[in-house]
């Protein structure tokens, strides 16, 4: 990462187990491909290394899909994530705007979510740098039905978390950041990571305030 530069972060589960936690990050303002995150691990540990990913690259803009289960996103929030994507629906009875944090894929968002990563994989192909998800646009086919989706066998965790990513572009900046913006974002520990710093040993409390910084 480089410190004057805005990074988007766009994250698929794992839904029932059978596929990946899978996560992209790009620079928000070339779609240069910067780091991929692919684990099957459980949610809790998928949270937290996310936020650390996040943080890494100057506290990029998370998008989690909220599909199978929204324990992620609560767990960055615990944790006092600062720029998590938000979600906007009219409420059909009083029109208000309600928002809430995550993507949902629906029948509506699916398609434009892959029209995204066909797009890209059009017209951008070399600013891609991750080649599991290259395999996987290799096995995304339409099938009888007219769905689009992985060959039986196949996954396409790759391509759902990257459309996430290009979908969610919109929220994050696309100019540069300074060093005060930065600052601005500084983590806010929460009171049980406070209580475990001060029970920690020296060692621990020094990765401790490597991943957060100094506690506040």
């Amino acid at each position: 990462p480089e410190p004057n530069r805005y990074y988007t972060i766009g994250c698929d589960t794992a839904g029932d187990g059978s596929d990946f936690f899978y996560a992209h990050v790009i620079d928000n303002t070339t779609c240069e491909h910067m780091a991929r995150y692919r684990l099957s691990t459980d949610e809790t540990l998928f949270a937290r290394q996310i936020f650390c990913l996040g943080q890494y690259y100057n506290w990029a803009l998370i998008n989690v899909e909220a599909n199978f289960s929204t324990y992620p996103i609560k767990e960055l929030v615990r944790l006092g994530y600062p720029n998590l994507w938000i979600r906007e629906k009219e409420d059909k009875y009083t029109g208000q705007i309600e928002e809430s944090y995550g993507f949902k894929t629906t029948k509506l968002t699916r398609p434009i979510l892959i029209g995204l990563v066909k797009d890209a994989i059009r017209e951008h192909i070399d600013k891609i740098k991750d080649e599991i998800l290259l395999q996987e646009c290799l096995t995304f086919i339409r099938t009888d039905t007219g769905r689009e989706e992985a060959m039986q066998g196949k996954h396409d965790d790759g391509v759902m978390s990257y459309g996430i990513t290009l979908y969610s572009r919109d929220q994050q900046s696309f100019n540069h950041l300074n060093g005060d913006i930065i600052a601005e974002r500084k983590f806010k520990w929460p009171q049980d990571l406070l209580d475990d710093y001060y029970k920690a040993d020296e060692k621990t409390r020094e990765r401790m305030i490597s991943l957060y910084g100094e506690p506040n």
